[in-house]
């Protein structure tokens, strides 16, 4: 069995399940890069069907597989007794509460190095991950 054909029958049996859908541009490799520690990271690594964490929640220890979906959105599998919890904080680790207003508000970006500006300008799709714990 290769790492493909295990994933795909660990997804068949998530015990949970969602799609988020971003608003506006979103990339789910240049948000959650930010997150790994080298390619022997136990705890964050990613595969040709997505990105892989594990941690643990007041309920237990889950297990959650993030990966685009063709229509721009990610979807979210998990797995263990912590599967719930694990997902409720999905929206926030790809960043959904992230707000920009102020970082572009002209007075402020004009304000900015240059580079930072051109940074923003080329990643629109970056978002901040937000994991709730400490890393």
């Amino acid at each position: 069995m290769t790492i493909t054909d295990a994933t795909a029958r660990l997804a068949a049996a998530a015990d949970a399940s969602l799609r988020w859908h971003p608003d506006g541009p979103y990339s789910l490799h240049q948000t959650l890069g930010t997150l790994l520690r080298g390619t022997g990271d136990p705890s964050f690594s990613v595969l040709p069907n997505g990105f892989w964490t594990a941690f643990t929640t007041p309920d237990g220890p889950v297990t959650l597989r993030l990966s685009p979906a063709a229509d721009g959105a990610v979807d979210a599998q998990a797995w263990g007794p912590g599967s719930a919890a694990g997902l409720a904080g999905v929206p926030r680790l790809l960043g959904a509460e992230d707000d920009w207003s102020a970082f572009d508000e002209p007075a402020f970006h004009a304000t900015l190095p240059r580079m930072v500006r051109d940074a923003r300008r080329r990643n629109p799709a970056v978002r901040l991950p937000s994991t709730g714990r400490v890393v």
